[in-house]
């Protein structure tokens, strides 16, 4: 509700990009576009993922909403061009056979897809996508929109005189917390590079299988047992680094330790059924891995539970005497 009478009350502030997302079909996606677009009339315009991609941008730059239905957008160049107009206040339009004049630029992307973990590439860095997950209605609604179209004028009655329920907590108006929500969760998992989601899966089986809190491997290590050298170290670490915030193991004067790091992991043995634990070995500069980043508070008390603390003495019965009774 504070983002629709934000758009219809301050239409200059900048908003996050609201993503609606749903697998299944008649959710309602479609059906809200809609409905803004009969709010704001030519103020809001509904395109493709043609239009966004395409240079010529005069059928959008002026709008106000900028909605995309069935968005499946994995171009960077065009993701990082809404990424940068959904904070910017500037927008060069680039009409055919006309020239290029920069203007003022207020608007405001809405993307829907039925494409929840892959309609856009997304990072940890990324506080700029407001993913809602949209169920399917307890019932369908046949009627639905037009009834909503004619009690526009009531509802924009109720908006003028509805208190905002949200305060201004960032150039989004929004705080990154407010609009994280287990959706983005999925689509930034779902965005990670193919060798940080092997890497990631390797390690999570790392705690699964041991009980160590920590993991300490030297990048050579992660390429030949967990990648079967298919990728080099360099590319390792800097992807280790950038996605799953792990860094080098340092001493108190932050400078990087090498040791030797024993890499163990469960394999069956030959000709059984049975699992044994082979290891290897390595010297070189290890990074860190933590239980806790790549398991969650339930896992880990699933395969870990906290052992209760050993009762006192007088909790069960035993009295100390200076003598003994025997």
């Amino acid at each position: 509700m504070d983002y629709i009478q934000i758009l219809y009350q301050r239409p200059q502030q900048i908003l996050p990009i609201l993503c609606l997302v749903s697998a299944e079909n008649n959710t309602g996606k479609s059906t809200f576009i809609k409905w803004l677009k009969a709010i704001f009339t030519n103020n809001c315009t509904i395109i493709g993922n043609a239009e966004l991609s395409n240079d010529f941008n005069a059928g959008w730059a002026t709008r106000l909403i900028i909605a995309c239905e069935e968005s499946f957008i994995d171009k960077k160049p065009v993701i990082e061009r809404i990424k940068a107009l959904s904070t910017g206040d500037k927008i060069v339009v680039n009409q055919k056979q006309k020239d290029h004049v920069e203007i003022d630029f207020f608007g405001k992307f809405i993307l829907a897809s039925n494409n929840e973990d892959s309609f856009i590439i997304a990072s940890k860095k990324d506080i700029r996508y407001w993913v809602r997950k949209i169920p399917v209605p307890m019932s369908d609604k046949i009627d639905m929109l037009n009834n909503m179209i004619d009690e526009i004028p009531y509802f924009l009655y109720f908006l003028n005189k509805r208190e905002m329920f949200s305060r201004q907590k960032s150039r989004m108006w929004f705080s990154p917390d407010e609009i994280h929500t287990e959706a983005l969760k999925v689509l930034i998992e779902h965005s990670l590079p193919t060798v940080v989601k092997e890497i990631r899966e390797k390690v999570r089986q790392f705690f699964f299988d041991f009980e160590d809190t920590e993991l300490h491997i030297t990048p050579k290590q992660i390429a030949s047992h967990m990648l079967g050298g298919r990728y080099g170290s360099y590319y390792i670490i800097r992807e280790c680094k950038t996605h799953l915030n792990v860094c080098n193991l340092i001493d108190h004067e932050n400078e990087k330790i090498i040791k030797t790091c024993s890499y163990k992991w469960k394999d069956y043995a030959e000709g059984t059924d049975n699992f044994e634990v082979r290891t290897n070995k390595h010297i070189g500069q290890p990074l860190v891995f933590n239980r806790e980043d790549f398991l969650t508070n339930y896992e880990t008390n699933s395969l870990y539970p906290a052992k209760p603390p050993k009762p006192l003495q007088h909790e069960l019965g035993i009295i100390e005497t200076k003598e003994t009774p025997f």
